[in-house]
């Protein structure tokens, strides 16, 4: 997701992001979500994701301001073959709130491209469903965000049932459905900014991560 510029983020026009653990086998993968809690990148009192995995092998892939298809074409090599490379026991995936501008058709095609290559490299993968932002970022930029992001979670969805691919939809944790519209909200409590989470937000959002390691390990 892209950030208010007032956080001075030094990743906006697409830094690379570098293997930060060689040796990990957990690997995230996807959007300034994963990116932020890197060490050295705004807001900088954002938990690294070891210490919200209560892991030491984790590494981060986040790409601030990514679409889904800049998984695999941006950068050499792409954030998804520096993944697939570590052949890691498994890939998380949060991606997609930065395709809001795309037609359906092209997120779910893109989608279903980073599901494919996922599932052909053999290594297990899950993808998060995106959640909307708070009602003061919707209303400071009245862009449709929250009405667009339960459309791009369905298309999500959608192909996951489809292909039998895995997903954790850890809305319930974090939102909340504002009488006036009808339409669900990050919660402030759990925002920096409106669009990105804080750490008791990230807290929250991991708790599912945590629950599918633990099945997994």
């Amino acid at each position: 997701m892209d950030i208010l510029s007032d956080l001075n983020n030094l990743d906006w026009f697409f830094k690379k992001a570098p293997l930060n653990n060689p040796n990990a086998n957990i690997a995230l993968l996807g959007d300034s979500m994963f990116k932020y809690t890197d060490a050295g990148n705004p807001p900088s009192d954002l938990e690294s994701w070891n210490s919200l995995l209560g892991a030491a092998n984790v590494t981060n892939l986040g790409l601030t301001g990514a679409r889904i298809r800049n998984m695999w074409d941006y950068g050499s090599p792409t954030y998804l073959q520096q993944a697939l490379d570590l052949n890691p026991d498994f890939i998380y995936v949060s991606i997609g709130t930065n395709n809001f501008p795309d037609a359906d058709s092209v997120i779910r095609d893109e989608y279903i491209t980073l599901g494919q290559s996922l599932e052909a490299s053999g290594i297990p993968f899950v993808f998060s469903v995106i959640y909307p932002c708070a009602y003061s970022y919707t209303e400071q930029y009245n862009n449709g965000f929250n009405t667009r992001a339960p459309e791009v979670i369905d298309i999500l969805i959608d192909v996951c049932n489809d292909y039998g691919w895995e997903y954790i939809d850890m809305r319930k944790q974090l939102v909340y459905t504002r009488p006036q519209d009808g339409l669900l909200y990050l919660r402030e409590d759990y925002s920096i900014d409106g669009a990105h989470l804080n750490n008791k937000g990230y807290t929250e959002w991991c708790k599912a991560f945590t629950r599918d390691i633990n099945e997994r390990i």
